[in-house]
């Protein structure tokens, strides 16, 4: 079968297996950019209009996947999609990837309702996916149902008192507020009463937190004797620093990939460090970049950068020759944060006041409004697709744990809860 989704310029060729219950396919989309075929994880076929009605039997040889697909026309800053799976077996696990199958949300909670929250960029495609979690039996049958629709985020609390919050992380059932100089562990088991459970003082201004373990968060900071920290969370009550590094420059932001962190650390650019011993990090490599480097996200083998200048760039990794430029673009105000997904970047910006606390490392911030730009590659530009300000500014940079949002405010975070039409 070819496909040829003229939407988003993909040319699909999908073969496989099927039968007139479970038909699958196994994908390959055309790369324009590489000139390469990229092999996607196979998925089941579509559900039915009416997913709730339809009782599925669980495999652990062949999972279910689902596509989930955000139309273009999706409103800024994304559409929000709630993803639910009900079945009477408590140890299934549901997750939900980019197509190149990188994490984005799990609920891995011993339950028979999982559910998981999206923020779906315009264009883009994801994957839900069920798997068997580590107390599944194979010798029994399990049935499960499987509900994906839009979603509309509802207030549920909020936790106030923490001085000057920089970032929020989701890992495990926890989310970690990065403020001051301390890293915090939160319990939101209660929404409206979410509760600090640890903290761990990383000896610094922190300036970004990101996961770069399945149990290990890595820290940016400045004003402190390391640059990097890496903080195990096995225990959310006792979290504790197992290593750093010093690095030069002012390092106010980091991004991981696999066992790679990137720090964007002012006029000494791009600093790359392996984090796959969290004991002893090290650097790898250093990339200068024409500016002062604020802000770093990685994706799908994309790395942008944003400049103190008014300016983002945007880099295509994994070429022999090191990262190449791809596009790049000049934005209204400073940017301060990056929020990449696909094709979408969304800038947060400030005005002249923020932007020098930033510029001398104290504080960066989420910015006052939001500019979204989407990246066409073969035409090597960043095109303006709009901007958003108001209560949902800070929503491209807060972070979903099972049916809640987390997003930050400047004393603590905020928390929504997804809930979608009955």
């Amino acid at each position: 079968m070819v496909l040829f989704d003229r939407r988003r310029s993909k040319l699909w060729v999908a073969g496989g297996s099927a039968t007139e219950t479970e038909p699958t396919l196994q994908p390959w989309e055309l790369d324009p950019q590489r000139a390469e075929w990229v092999v996607r994880p196979s998925f089941s076929a579509l559900p039915p209009a009416d997913p709730e009605s339809l009782e599925r039997t669980f495999s652990p040889d062949t999972p279910p996947r689902y596509p989930i697909d955000i139309d273009m026309a999706a409103p800024l800053p994304g559409e929000v999609r709630l993803v639910e799976l009900s079945s009477d077996d408590p140890n299934l696990v549901l997750r939900v990837t980019d197509t190149r199958g990188r994490e984005l949300a799990a609920d891995e909670r011993v339950t028979s309702d999982h559910r998981v929250v999206l923020l779906g960029q315009g264009g883009e495609s994801y994957l839900a996916r069920v798997e068997a979690g580590p107390g599944y039996s194979p010798d029994r049958t399990v049935q499960f149902t499987y509900r994906e629709d839009v979603a509309e985020l509802i207030w549920a609390g909020e936790l106030d008192g923490l001085w000057d919050v920089t970032g929020l992380e989701v890992l495990g059932s926890h989310v970690y507020v990065g403020h001051g100089t301390c890293v915090s562990a939160v319990d939101v088991t209660d929404p409206s009463q979410p509760v600090v459970v640890g903290t761990v003082s990383t000896g610094g201004l922190v300036q970004e937190i990101t996961r770069c373990g399945p149990r290990h968060l890595c820290v940016a900071q400045t004003f402190g004797a390391h640059s990097l920290q890496v903080i195990d969370v096995s225990d959310p009550a006792h979290p504790v620093v197992t290593g750093g590094l010093f690095l030069p420059g002012l390092c106010r932001s980091v991004s991981a990939q696999d066992s790679m962190a990137y720090l964007a650390c002012g006029v000494r650019g791009l600093h790359l460090v392996n984090v796959l011993d969290p004991t002893a990090p090290f650097g790898v490599d250093t990339w200068r970049v024409p500016g002062i480097a604020i802000d770093v996200k990685v994706d799908r083998g994309l790395l942008a950068v944003g400049l103190f200048g008014k300016r983002v760039k945007v880099f295509r990794l994994g070429t022999a020759s090191g990262p190449v430029l791809v596009a790049s673009a000049h934005t209204t105000w400073r940017p301060v944060q990056l929020y990449l997904d696909g094709r979408r970047l969304h800038v947060a910006e400030v005005g002249p006041m923020a932007g020098t606390l930033c510029l001398a490392g104290i504080r960066c911030g989420f910015g006052d409004r939001v500019e979204v730009l989407e990246l066409d590659e073969p035409a090597q530009s960043l095109f303006v697709l709009g901007e958003y300000t108001g209560p949902w500014a800070r929503l491209p940079f807060a972070r979903g744990l099972q049916d809640l949002m987390l997003a930050p405010r400047p004393t603590g975070l905020r928390v929504y809860r997804a809930e979608t039409a009955p």
